[in-house]
């Protein structure tokens, strides 16, 4: 589908830039080396004639938007912005528009809870992925993916593969060719 850069670099941008970097302090890098990392890559992909658009799995719509703009103007092609209901409290894409984040491409989920039906406290996620679908449609995502189909202990595929039957049988339009 695209080129994704690094997943989740906000997890090792130092805290004084606004990330958060609780995984692991001795691989801590300033906003500035990520952006110029992303940026290069990006500019390096589209320099070798991919066809496929190029983006970086953003943690949170925290770091690209909604609060800061970490990937803004660096050449990517679309914003891939991971989103678990323990986010709500930041975004909830089921019922924010996109146009809230203030960003310059099509925005894409690229990660999102593989069984929306297991709530949290305060939760306010659709109960299933036809209601989470519609949800980021109306609110003009380019869409959404699970994760993760394997996720065994939430029994992802009990809940996801159902949902993309469903859909396409009632849109075949939309069903991958091979």
């Amino acid at each position: 589908m695209g080129w994704d850069i690094i997943n989740e670099p906000e997890w090792i941008i130092r805290a004084e830039d606004g990330g958060d970097p609780k995984h692991d302090a001795r691989r801590v890098f300033s906003l500035d080396q990520l952006r110029s990392f992303v940026q290069n890559n990006a500019a390096q992909i589209h320099a070798l004639g991919a066809k496929q658009p190029v983006s970086t799995g953003s943690a949170s719509a925290k770091w690209s938007g909604n609060q800061y703009t970490f990937w803004k103007g660096l050449g990517l092609d679309f914003y891939d912005v991971h989103w678990y209901d323990w986010y709500t409290a930041h975004f909830d894409p089921s019922r924010t528009d996109v146009s809230s984040l203030g960003l310059d491409k099509p925005v894409f989920i690229g990660e999102v809870m593989s069984d929306p039906s297991v709530q949290y406290s305060g939760s306010t996620l659709p109960k299933n992925h036809k209601a989470l679908a519609e949800g980021v449609y109306k609110h003009g995502y380019a869409g959404y993916m699970p994760w993760a189909w394997t996720d065994s202990e939430n029994k992802a595929s009990d809940t996801i593969a159902p949902f993309f039957e469903q859909m396409r049988s009632d849109l075949p339009e939309l069903t991958a060719r091979k």
